[in-house]
């Protein structure tokens, strides 16, 4: 791992050239846009000292409250992705579209995801908190890996964070999914499977959510495999009695294209 004063020295060099860097598919590429976002639009300084901010429990019962179905529905999601990554030392976290934590899953005898911020009502928005697993996934609204020194902030560059959007039943941003590790593997492939699972279960979460929005309606199903459509749907649309669209998945809106520039957002 990078000593703090190179990889400060490292942030600078990134931020001082002066110009967004251009999205190209490549990780390293998502990294240093958000280094340059923190430090030219939110005014962050990699070389303070970042303290997590916890929401009040006031406040973390409103935006609780806010969400009660849809944290019903993740909740149980999260308990069965936990079971697939509770022995390899992760912690899992739902964060709402501002980025606190609003449900989390670990090892409730280990201390280190406490100290790490890891925890509910933890504020992991990017302006905030820096370049992150949750806080950048949610203004760039794909799913990512924030792996060790790709944190803005020298005080999280043992963490390893991979995050996937998740989008409600009309398209809108609901929030964060969240697998993270407090320590883990120089390599970045170390976190292939973490990723996997945590795009796999966030899209399961969805459909679930769209399911539960839409049950009034009809169902269109779709899936390349055909044997499967009724336990794994990648595409699905909902309809009204007169056959109009009224609802589609993330997949569905990937593969359709159903945007407002092509005139149907409306209906969504």
């Amino acid at each position: 791992m990078r000593s703090p004063l190179h990889h400060i020295e490292t942030v600078m060099s990134v931020v001082a050239a002066g110009t967004m860097p251009v999205v190209d598919g490549r990780a390293e590429t998502l990294i240093h846009r958000s280094w340059f976002r923190c430090f030219n639009d939110y005014g962050l300084d990699p070389r303070s000292a970042h303290r997590t901010q916890i929401e009040s429990p006031v406040s973390l019962r409103e935006r609780r409250a806010r969400r009660e179905p849809y944290l019903q529905v993740a909740r149980s999601g999260m308990e069965q992705l936990y079971r697939h990554v509770a022995d390899l030392d992760y912690t899992l976290l739902l964060a709402d579209a501002d980025g606190v934590t609003v449900d989390a899953i670990g090892d409730p005898s280990s201390d280190s995801p406490l100290a790490a911020g890891l925890v509910l009502g933890a504020n992991w928005n990017e302006s905030v908190a820096g370049t992150n697993g949750i806080g950048t996934c949610l203004t760039e609204r794909r799913t990512l890996t924030c792996h060790r020194e790709d944190h803005y902030y020298t005080g999280n560059l043992g963490l390893s964070c991979t995050a996937t959007p998740l989008f409600d039943p009309h398209g809108g941003l609901m929030g964060v999914l969240d697998v993270s590790a407090v320590t883990s593997p120089e390599a970045r492939e170390s976190q292939h499977l973490a990723r996997h699972l945590t795009s796999l279960y966030g899209r399961m979460i969805e459909d679930a959510s769209f399911m539960q929005h839409f049950g009034d309606r009809h169902i269109l199903r779709l899936s390349q495999g055909a044997a499967l459509v009724d336990v794994h749907a990648e595409l699905m649309l909902a309809f009204d009695n007169d056959g109009l669209i009224v609802g589609a998945n993330t997949g569905a809106r990937h593969r359709l294209h159903l945007v407002e520039s092509a005139g149907l957002a409306a209906g969504l």
